[in-house]
């Protein structure tokens, strides 16, 4: 029979140290739109990655990690940096091919508007984005998501 008293389903955790607590506010201050905007879920990823890295040296060394091992912290302290980087240079590129695709979905709406109301394209207003405008319609919705 599962013993409740110890269920992680739910898991309350109490931080008395406030530095540690301010890295972790300002991390995730920086990666949030990764863990769509739950911090919940941000601290469980560094959870899974915290228990990955402790059974990796437990698989190896066959004895038991503590939090005492200023080895393992530096380690673990370099994964969250290079985690944060690429989340950093990831989400950046995702911005700006998801801007693009945006602007392209508009020209190709704008274009075929043009063509079903028998007006003629110039390859040059294409090339000078004179159909890149997103229709009002949709910034509307936009607007509106950025809101909820």
């Amino acid at each position: 029979m599962e013993d409740k008293k110890y269920s992680f389903a739910h898991l309350t955790v109490r931080n008395y140290n406030r530095q540690l607590d301010e890295m972790l506010s300002e991390t995730f201050k920086k990666t949030k739109n990764q863990f769509a905007n739950s911090k919940s879920q941000f601290l469980i990823y560094l959870a899974e990655i915290g228990l990955s890295v402790y059974l990796k040296k437990l698989n190896e060394s066959g004895v038991e990690v503590t939090h005492d091992n200023i080895d393992e912290i530096d380690e673990l302290k370099d994964l969250f940096k290079e985690f944060i980087n690429y989340s950093k240079c990831e989400n950046e590129q995702l911005k700006a091919s998801h801007k693009v695709s945006n602007l392209l979905a508009s020209a190709i709406l704008g274009i075929l508007m043009d063509i079903a109301e028998g007006n003629e394209i110039d390859i040059d207003d294409i090339e000078n984005g004179e159909y890149d405008k997103i229709p009002e319609r949709f910034l509307k919705i936009l607007k509106q998501g950025s809101k909820g």
